[in-house]
């Protein structure tokens, strides 16, 4: 009777042993596959920021370049463009051709809110114009938003400004450099928009 319990106690601890061995070779192997999935995920979403990124750069020069000059008269008589140009904020007046929203005449807005978004606000200017408009989040994570401003280059002395303060005409070039907060996937490479509407020169 003795030497029979004492049997089934040893059958019983090669089980567990056994056991134990295939459990640690099981999570040996689930332990890699989690770290390569870990791996796969951190890098499909850089690459889903990158292209994000890629797609907000097309996006943000095609908008800068569809900016027009439209003026109204001061009260001297001289003529301001609708156009303001400040370091971390540009506002234009842009033709929308009606891809994504009601083609016309926009007053849009780029600029850095304090959650850090890149936010754009287009507000209708002419038939809508009383619309209550929402910023749209272009970029999040975002550290810095700078925009620069070059004049028509055939003057003497241009160079990059962070103020435009020449009312009378839009800029030749407009800059726009962004940088992220740490860990945010992707890289920002800036972003150079000419202006067809700028009143420079023949030949620039």
């Amino acid at each position: 009777m003795t030497r029979i319990h004492h049997q089934e106690a040893g059958f019983t601890l090669l089980e567990m042993l056994v056991g134990l061995a295939l459990f640690s070779l099981l999570l040996g192997c689930f332990g890699g596959l989690f770290v390569k999935l870990e791996k796969t995920t951190a890098v499909i979403s850089r690459v889903e920021g990158a292209e994000n990124i890629d797609v907000v750069r097309r996006f943000l020069r095609t908008s800068l370049e569809s900016s027009r000059a439209f003026a109204r008269v001061a009260a001297d008589g001289s003529r301001v463009v609708r156009f303001t140009g400040e370091p971390s904020r540009i506002v234009y007046m842009e033709v929308a051709a009606g891809e994504r929203e009601v083609g016309g005449i926009y007053e849009t807005e780029l600029r850095l809110d304090p959650d850090g978004h890149l936010v754009i606000e287009r507000r209708p200017s002419g038939w809508g114009a009383g619309l209550d408009v929402s910023p749209q989040v272009l970029l999040a994570n975002v550290q810095s938003l700078a925009f620069a401003y070059l004049p028509c280059p055939s003057r003497a002395g241009s160079k990059l400004v962070h103020h435009w303060t020449e009312a009378g005409t839009l800029p030749f070039e407009v800059s726009v450099a962004v940088s992220f907060r740490k860990g945010a996937p992707g890289t920002w490479a800036d972003v150079s928009a000419f202006l067809p509407a700028a009143d420079c020169p023949a030949g620039w």
